[in-house]
């Protein structure tokens, strides 16, 4: 009885969620491409979803929710603040990509997670032209996952003057997150 309840406690929680995702609506991280409708043999079109501009944090967070197998997240040229960790848990054959490793930079000095970016289960992956800065803990993590790719990606932590490793009088600390690549 009570893990029954505990089920349906669940999936009325993903439920929830998902409505409250949907409800979020359009914009600028909506996907490029237009779905199948996935029944009766007709495959699902890959769709790309554009991280650009305003309110790029909600944008990040909706296309690391929404993304399906043979989707791309793409972040546009520049520097993004974002408040918590990117998390891609169960997801196969997901791109993320930046405009290049000097153009792209996520930033999680201010995140309330440990990890920039956390992918479990995510076989497949391709990870690739960004930089991933000032995490908490480790700057990428990934975990029980095949045939992941990390192409011309960086990760880094600037010191207590916000220098950069290529700035003059760069000076590591002790307080940096733990891996740059875990």
């Amino acid at each position: 009885m009570r893990l029954s309840f505990l089920i349906a406690l669940r999936a009325t929680s993903m439920a929830a969620v998902a409505l409250a995702l949907t409800a979020c609506g359009g914009g600028a991280n909506s996907p490029s491409g237009v779905p199948g409708t996935g029944g009766g043999g007709t495959a699902v079109q890959a769709r790309t979803y554009s991280v650009c501009g305003a309110d790029t944090a909600r944008q990040a967070l909706i296309a690391f929710f929404d993304a399906r197998e043979g989707d791309t997240i793409s972040f546009c040229a520049g520097r993004f603040d974002l408040p918590t960790g990117l998390i891609l848990n169960g997801k196969r054959g997901i791109t993320i990509r930046g405009a290049g490793i000097d153009q792209t930079f996520l930033s999680f000095k201010n995140s309330d997670s440990a990890e920039g970016l956390n992918a479990t289960h995510a076989d497949g992956l391709i990870v690739q032209g960004l930089t991933i800065e000032d995490t908490p803990g480790n700057a990428i993590r990934i975990f029980r996952s095949e045939q992941v790719v990390l192409r011309d990606v960086r990760a880094r932590w600037r010191d207590a003057a916000g220098r950069d490793e290529t700035q003059a009088g760069y000076a590591p600390s002790p307080e940096n997150g733990a891996y740059g690549l875990y």
